[in-house]
């Protein structure tokens, strides 16, 4: 049984790790005290927090599923507080502890078979595949007054269909607010939850369900429904498309490994710009967020993570391999 102490000593350790970061990796929804005492203290050495995360790695009161998630998620801050010690650990190393599979640069042969496949995906157009995404990007785009009402009725039909695979709380409540981060969701607690959909940019009205989905319920591309109950008309094969994007995170894996190796601004652009498709002010956010050490691990959980998933969700036993996913704490080991 996880007791209040060692609750709050793993807490306490996750808090304090995440000073020396700028408080840019921890989502904390524990006690508001816990967080006003770290707060308050001095700093702890990295070095002493990696002995800590250690010790209490040995020290998990739980067994079976609970205790090797929680053993994987201490290796992770060890790994985190090491690198802390500017000990010279590879990026690509400490990436490895903290999502427990190896890492390696996506061959620019797979990115190229995802511009392939998102060119016949898309409708017919003109100008190069970048310009031919783009154009598609703003044929769907949704004014910003619009986003939080069609996001509602999404969320509505995506626990719906979340509902024919799991059991779910009889009420759920949730909210929507536009807010210019990135699109995240935060649960709340009492079967109650917040979908910040980020106004920094136009929304993409084809990418609702993606967005969705990925944030708070599981769901489908679901074009028809898009068209018959929204009246966003999604020309080419949207399940297609998002598909071949996804495999385009593999160009932002890459950025990741190139950014930490010290590779010149241009030289990182150029990867992002060439083999993500992203356009100029996309690239520059791009450049701002993987200059953040915590987020170029975040990174590489998005290309490893969709690999790992994809390969093995390809399986007679789908069906019952997601709802695995969405009531055990699967790691990514797991499917390796």
């Amino acid at each position: 049984m996880l007791t209040q102490p060692w609750l709050r000593s793993y807490a306490t350790l996750a808090l304090r790790i995440d000073r020396h970061l700028d408080g840019t990796a921890l989502i904390y929804d524990g006690p508001a005290e816990w967080r006003a005492a770290v707060a308050a203290e001095e700093p702890v050495p990295p070095a002493t927090l990696a002995d800590e995360c250690e010790a209490l790695r040995q020290d998990i009161p739980v067994d079976g599923e609970r205790g090797t998630f929680l053993a994987a998620q201490l290796t992770a801050m060890h790994a985190t507080a090491r690198r802390l010690t500017d000990e010279g650990i590879p990026f690509a190393e400490h990436a490895r502890r903290c999502l427990g599979v190896p890492i390696e640069p996506t061959p620019e042969d797979l990115l190229a078979d995802a511009h392939s496949r998102l060119a016949t995906a898309l409708p017919p157009g003109s100008g190069s595949l970048a310009e031919q995404l783009h154009a598609w990007q703003q044929t769907h785009m949704v004014p910003a007054d619009h986003v939080p009402e069609l996001v509602r009725r999404a969320m509505a039909e995506t626990v719906a269909r979340t509902r024919a695979i799991v059991a779910l709380p009889g009420e759920i409540h949730l909210d929507v607010r536009l807010d210019a981060g990135p699109h995240r969701g935060h649960y709340a607690g009492g079967n109650r939850g917040t979908l910040h959909v980020s106004d920094a940019q136009p929304f993409n009205g084809a990418d609702l369900l993606s967005v969705v989905a990925h944030e708070g319920f599981p769901g489908h591309e679901a074009q028809h429904w898009l068209a018959a109950e929204l009246g966003i008309a999604v020309d080419g094969d949207l399940a297609a498309i998002h598909d071949a994007r996804n495999a385009l995170w593999g160009a932002w894996g890459n950025a990741a490994l190139l950014t930490d190796a010290g590779r010149p601004d241009a030289e990182v652009a150029d990867h992002l710009t060439r083999w993500a498709l992203l356009t100029d002010a996309e690239t520059a956010w791009a450049l701002d967020f993987l200059r953040s050490p915590a987020m170029r691990t975040y990174v590489l959980g998005y290309v490893h993570g969709w690999q790992l998933l994809r390969r093995w969700l390809d399986h007679p036993d789908r069906n019952a391999r997601v709802r695995r996913l969405l009531t055990e704490p699967v790691l990514p080991a797991d499917l390796v």
